[in-house]
């Protein structure tokens, strides 16, 4: 899927790829819809990158994803990892 950071047309392809075939198992598609929150969100489209964190089993409330999205979209160039709490 690349590295972190906005992604370009063919990766986007491929993680659309894996978002669209079941036949992945469920810690590729919690990647592909990470990387994807993560484009979406340094590409300061903060609505559509939350839409993917939620469909990785991460809840957005009260925790550090959440307030990572809101600083990068702010003005910070990199998202700050989740909370394990």
């Amino acid at each position: 899927m690349g590295t972190y950071g906005k992604k370009d047309g063919g990766q986007l392809t491929n993680i659309d790829h894996v978002l669209a075939d079941p036949a992945f198992n469920g810690s590729m598609r919690a990647a592909a819809n990470y990387f994807k929150g993560v484009h979406f969100m340094l590409s300061n489209k903060v609505p559509a990158a939350r839409e993917y964190y939620p469909k990785m089993g991460v809840s957005r409330t009260g925790n550090t994803l959440d307030r990572s999205i809101t600083s990068t979209a702010a003005g910070s160039t990199s998202p700050t990892a989740p909370s394990t709490k």
